[in-house]
């Protein structure tokens, strides 16, 4: 079902504190007939059990902004709305003419089925957000493809808007704690905000927490695997499903990767062994998949400190030949071969790798020498034929 809201001005001019709730139908009639000193609101007419967007948003603000960032004024799930709403989708600023809306998105806002980059907003205009990354500025349509539609009825007329607002402060009046006192706090609990948190470290691809995280050139992360088969799928230099830059390089998000890594300790048991299981098949998935660059026979890959044949040296040199960056650290994860594994390892483990690798190396150097000539490889990237 689509989200509609409505923008209402009531006549008195102050300031007030906006909350992001979800209500039920009693409340949310109760809240639209009750008077504030808001200059504006943005009333949800809809129930949408797919969004968790806000029922009343009190505009105080000169500006006020959407998306899915934390820091937006109004922030949309990123769990729920990751390929649809940006991080900052939208600016609604209060000017001399009205309440302008501008698009900071990638994928487009819609007024009144009209394609803008921004616009005036005047009474009864439609508003929709994303559906239109690849439809020309200007293009009207009869209904873009988003389901986040919102109803803007403006009732605040013969009056700036800019009037009463301080362009200076958003400090809070008396009056204005009228408007708190709208919403109790058991609809507006630490769960919001938690659920905000683990949205942020949530793979857009697959909707689960990211394992093994991976930044794009564009700035954008997903779980390693969920890149590894859209790359199988759309080449290796793909357009990102978010932005639709070319995905030349590919980092490891260490810090995401800690942060999960934190929410996973809070978790319940069941939910640590789904995680668990996730990790095990990535790597389950990394033996018995082709690379981005072409077949490697996983088959005659070997797997951990033991002596490996001369075959299985040969299938590794070929795939090292070839691949870099994260997909070469997480193939030797794959190998059996970590970094943590081989910095409590043995002397002999550490020389019986070195020969499984080919690598040049003297007996009588250090063992910490023997160990850097590991790692050296395992950070090397090779040329790779685009």
């Amino acid at each position: 079902m689509n989200s509609r809201y409505t923008l209402r001005s009531s006549n008195e001019n102050s300031n007030c504190l906006q909350k992001k709730v979800v209500l039920p139908q009693p409340i949310q009639v109760w809240l639209q007939q009750r008077k504030c000193d808001c200059y504006a609101h943005l009333i949800k007419e809809s129930t949408d059990s797919n969004s968790n967007a806000p029922t009343l948003i009190h505009l105080f603000k000169k500006i006020t902004t959407l998306g899915r960032q934390s820091k937006c004024d109004v922030v949309f799930d990123s769990l729920i709305h990751p390929m649809n709403i940006s991080r900052i989708h939208a600016k609604l600023e209060m000017t001399a003419d009205g309440v302008v809306i501008s698009d900071l998105s990638t994928n487009g806002i819609f007024v009144n089925n009209e394609k803008v980059t921004f616009k005036t907003l005047r009474d009864g205009d439609l508003i929709t957000l994303a559906g239109g990354k690849s439809i020309e500025i200007g293009t009207i349509f009869k209904q873009p493809s988003s389901s986040f539609n919102f109803r803007y009825e403006v009732l605040k007329k013969g009056e700036s808007p800019t009037t009463n607002i301080d362009n200076t402060s958003d400090f809070l009046t008396s009056t204005s704690e009228n408007c708190l006192d709208t919403v109790s706090d058991e609809y507006y609990s630490m769960n919001l905000r938690a659920n905000t948190v683990r949205g942020n470290v949530t793979c857009p691809m697959c909707k689960k927490l990211f394992v093994v995280p991976i930044t794009l050139s564009c700035g954008h992360t997903f779980c390693y695997t969920c890149d590894l088969e859209y790359s199988m799928k759309y080449g290796n230099c793909y357009e990102c499903p978010i932005c639709f830059q070319k995905a030349r390089t590919r980092t490891k998000s260490i810090v995401i990767e800690s942060i999960v890594d934190n929410i996973i300790k809070g978790d319940t048991q069941r939910d640590k062994s789904l995680f668990e299981e996730r990790q095990r098949f990535a790597r389950m998935y990394l033996l018995n998949t082709p690379t981005l660059y072409g077949k490697i026979n996983v088959s005659k890959l070997p797997y951990g400190f033991g002596e490996w044949k001369e075959e299985q040296k040969l299938e590794v040199q070929k795939l090292m030949s070839i691949v870099s960056g994260i997909e070469r650290e997480n193939w030797f994860v794959a190998l059996g071969i970590t970094k943590f594994d081989l910095i409590h390892a043995s002397n002999d483990i550490i020389i019986q790798t070195l020969r499984n690798l080919k690598i040049n190396f003297n007996d009588s150097d250090d063992p910490k020498i023997k160990l850097a000539l590991i790692f050296v490889y395992i950070n090397t990237n090779p040329t790779i034929p685009q």
